[in-house]
């Protein structure tokens, strides 16, 4: 379950701001979240996981591939 720094990257695009993780601004609230992520439901946790999936090594891979043969071509 991600538990990120809320400030930009991982916050906007990986957990979409809360939807699927949890965020923190402080060290007191970094170790709420952890707690918060650990007590998550399974309905949460399998949304989580699932969105996780776009992470995954082959869809970087695929996504690598496809913007290197686009700007290869240009």
């Amino acid at each position: 379950m991600p538990v990120v720094h809320r400030d930009g990257g991982a916050w906007l695009d990986v957990v979409e701001e809360g939807r699927f993780g949890f965020g923190f601004n402080t060290v007191n609230e970094a170790a709420e979240q952890v707690l918060n992520a650990l007590d998550a439901n399974a309905e949460y946790r399998e949304a989580v996981m699932a969105r996780s999936m776009i992470f995954s090594y082959g869809n970087f891979k695929k996504a690598l591939i496809t913007h290197l043969n686009i700007a290869a071509t240009q």
